[in-house]
């Protein structure tokens, strides 16, 4: 129904002009990258608020319809973006529709509406901190520096491990452990108190 109202709306607005033209390949890998990972999350919090005859579908369809038609440069928090506009096409349904009960169901917790993207500061940090890890892994003791990385890094089983250090399973997990504590105790003495 709401789609349906949605194309004469359009129809109406272009008065019989040629529909507009799908997007580029750009626009879609955007939606994609950007506004697909978001659905889930939407559909469970739209699950949770419609009252009315609305399907979560239908209002899905139809903000997928409006980024298509959009131009997305502009938007620096697609998650919020997302919400908002769902949140105001099922207060704009429900206008239409003559539903007065909705405006106690559509609080959008904000957790729902945070950017998720890391900053520039810290990108830079966790970059800091891996290529400190990196160092420090090089200058563990022989031992313990194959067996850590051959766990950590690898993700290989401790037997494996064992096998190819020629010690028992219990000693590979020893170096792994030593590894990984003298590497916690490096940090935290570098770390300011």
């Amino acid at each position: 129904m709401t789609r349906q109202i949605s194309l004469v709306r359009k129809a109406v607005q272009n008065k019989g002009k040629p529909a507009t033209t799908l997007p580029d390949a750009l626009h879609l890998k955007w939606i994609a990258e950007h506004i697909m990972p978001c659905e889930p999350a939407l559909r469970s919090w739209l699950n949770s608020s419609v009252r009315c005859r609305t399907t979560v579908d239908d209002i899905i369809q139809e903000c997928y319809a409006r980024f298509c038609s959009l131009d997305v440069s502009g938007i620096t928090n697609a998650r919020g973006y997302f919400f908002r506009m769902a949140r105001n096409l099922l207060i704009e349904t429900s206008r239409q529709n003559n539903i007065h009960y909705l405006a106690s169901y559509l609080d959008i917790p904000e957790n729902f509406l945070k950017d998720e993207t890391p900053s520039a500061a810290e990108h830079y940090e966790t970059k800091r901190e891996l290529d400190w890890l990196r160092r420090e892994m090089l200058h563990l003791p022989s031992p313990e520096k194959e067996a850590f990385f051959w766990r950590k890094i690898h993700n290989l089983p401790y037997d494996e491990i064992a096998l190819r250090l020629g010690v028992t399973e219990r000693s590979a997990r020893r170096y792994v452990m030593s590894g990984l504590t003298k590497l916690m105790q490096k940090r935290d003495s570098r770390t300011p108190k």
